[in-house]
């Protein structure tokens, strides 16, 4: 049991203990305040016996709804037969005032609304109008302690189940935190990486085909090699830390120099740059957009068109050489959901002449 759990059971066996012992200590104190209804009641030393067993039924009901909720039929059934045999043994030999109101307080546990409150309230009543010796201001105020008691106990369990469901719910929210800090660290790096690791494997083809035609090239795209390693590192500490986000322009220049190095002739249209708040998005679908240039297809040439169309940013990626489409990887479904975070929507397959498109559409306001 957790730590709200206990708090929670321990304010609920506080409560149940506290109303019981509060009604025997009034009855206690009538000794010195009225002997002559004190005379007329069972004496509490004769009662204790009798609230054992059932003040431990209904604390144990209580725990057990606290931990599992409503109890199952068969334990509400032996609870409230057990409870109702006392009050019947004990009708004879004392007062059950007490006892009824034990009794009460378990078909609130135990029984669905409306019908607990109803139970419970037939139950009070019956009670006191089967001991009704007393005055009837006195009686009217043991009943309203009664129903007041039971009250504040049932209260007691809700706020205990409330506590534990919050409790739960919080749990739950931090498992969604972590599911989401490495679903957004699996993207970042899918997103990231995939072209630099792209990049590398392109260049390190290129240096083993020239080692021995030209050697000095080889060692300048080794070394190319070496420089882009070093940076998958340091970018890989950045997103770890959540601290990295690209940048479009330079996600342009460097994209298109890395298709141009490959071998494909990459044109552009510029005609809008993104806007702020939607300027790393459309960052890594260009990023998106060039890996899948680079990995998917055999283009030779690539078209970039940036433009804005009712005030929305719009980026095309179009290439030749496309090859059989297949299911959408991670790298668009990653691309989807941070442009439909934005308000925006992704749109990617085949188009005519065996060509590819990629669009991306998203809200260019502030």
């Amino acid at each position: 049991m957790r730590v709200t759990e206990r708090r929670s059971a321990l304010v609920v066996v506080a409560v149940e203990l506290g109303f019981p012992l509060s009604l025997l200590a009034w009855r206690y104190s009538l000794r010195h305040a009225s002997p002559a209804l004190a005379a007329e009641l069972t004496p509490v030393a004769h009662l204790l016996p009798l609230l054992a067993a059932p003040l431990l039924i209904l604390i144990a009901t209580s725990l057990r709804r606290l931990r599992h909720g409503p109890p199952p039929w068969w334990w509400t059934g032996a609870a409230l037969i057990i409870q109702l045999a006392f009050v019947l043994v004990a009708a004879d030999q004392a007062d059950t005032t007490v006892l009824t109101l034990i009794l009460g307080c378990t078909l609130l546990v135990t029984l669905p609304k409306p019908w607990s409150w109803l139970a419970f309230t037939v139950t009070i009543v019956l009670g006191v109008a089967a001991h009704w010796t007393a005055p009837v201001p006195a009686m009217l105020g043991l009943l309203a302690h009664n129903l007041l008691s039971g009250a504040v106990i049932y209260s007691g369990i809700r706020m205990g189940e409330f506590a534990v469901a919050l409790r739960k719910a919080q749990d739950q929210l931090a498992g969604l935190a972590v599911v989401r800090e490495r679903a957004r660290v699996s993207r970042d790096l899918h997103d990231n990486l995939g072209q630099e690791l792209t990049a590398i494997g392109l260049r390190a083809e290129l240096a083993a085909r020239l080692v021995l035609k030209a050697p000095d090239r080889a060692a300048t795209e080794i070394q190319a090699v070496q420089h882009s390693t070093e940076k998958i590192m340091d970018d890989v500490r950045r997103i770890a830390r959540g601290h990295w986000q690209p940048v479009f322009e330079d996600e342009l220049a460097t994209g298109t120099a890395l298709l141009e190095s490959s071998g494909i002739r990459c044109r552009t249209r510029l005609g809008t740059a993104p806007g702020d708040r939607i300027a790393p998005i459309a960052g890594w679908a260009l990023r998106e957009g060039i890996t899948n240039v680079l990995k998917h297809s055999n283009a030779e040439q690539c078209l970039i068109i940036t433009e804005t169309r009712n005030e929305r940013f719009r980026l095309v990626i179009e290439n030749n050489g496309a090859r059989r489409a297949g299911p959408p990887g991670t790298g668009i479904a990653g691309i989807t959901d941070r442009a439909l975070g934005l308000g925006g929507h992704v749109r990617a397959g085949p188009a005519a002449g065996k060509r590819f498109r990629l669009i991306v559409e998203l809200p260019n306001g502030e």
